[in-house]
């Protein structure tokens, strides 16, 4: 997938004393213009004496990681001549962009008892055209749950799911107030899996500090 025209032929099986016209109906998964262009007309003409044309297409490099895409052209209303097979044709449009890197916006953050919540933002290198989905578990000293005594409630549970076109996501933590006595300050460590559509790269370690409030 890079910018480079295609020429597709639409030929006739004899020569004809007369010109023959066919209109170009566009179709399939690609979507014009972000993923191609066409550089001649839509309605398709074979001079006199003639027995093919092309038809022209520019594929644009739109720099997502996406899967292969299709443009479906089919020939209709055909005059001077009558349809023969095979039609429609099928140009497929293969990906060439590597997958993006996916990482925590930063490797640590504190955030005091009585915030009420906190954020930890997972980031792309650069948007998807595909669903990215994140496997993370979670550790450190701080008590999860809705118990007495328990410090977090994981709001975003794995895996994490960044939707195509997204440049970022964020995990949600709801920080717990304990008001019956004083405790030092405790940890939430959250450690990415193997991420589906993207590649992992530092920090993919992520520690959450949860501060006293006396």
């Amino acid at each position: 997938e890079n910018n480079r025209v295609v020429n597709v032929e639409v030929s006739l099986d004899v020569v004809s004393g007369q010109p023959a016209y066919a209109s170009l109906v566009l179709g399939g998964t690609a979507v014009r213009p972000l993923d191609y262009e066409l550089l001649t007309a839509s309605l398709v003409e074979i001079p006199t004496g003639s027995t093919s044309v092309f038809v022209m297409l520019e594929i644009i490099d739109d720099l997502l990681d996406e899967d292969p895409e299709t443009v479906l052209l089919t020939l209709a209303n055909p005059m001077n001549a009558v349809l023969g097979m095979p039609n429609p044709h099928t140009l497929t449009i293969s990906d060439d962009d590597a997958p993006p890197t996916i990482s925590f916006q930063v490797e640590t953050q504190k955030v005091p008892e009585g915030a009420g919540g906190a954020e930890v933002v997972v980031q792309l290198s650069a948007p998807s055209g595909k669903e990215i989905s994140l496997p993370f578990t979670v550790s450190g000293d701080a008590v999860p749950g809705e118990c007495e005594g328990c410090d977090y409630n994981l709001v975003t549970l794995s895996p994490l799911v960044i939707p195509p076109g997204q440049p970022a996501a964020v995990i949600e933590v709801d920080i717990v107030v304990d008001t019956d006595y004083e405790e030092p300050d405790e940890t939430v460590i959250f450690s990415m899996g193997t991420p589906v559509n993207a590649t992992r790269v530092t920090p993919y370690v992520h520690t959450l500090t949860i501060t006293e409030v006396p």
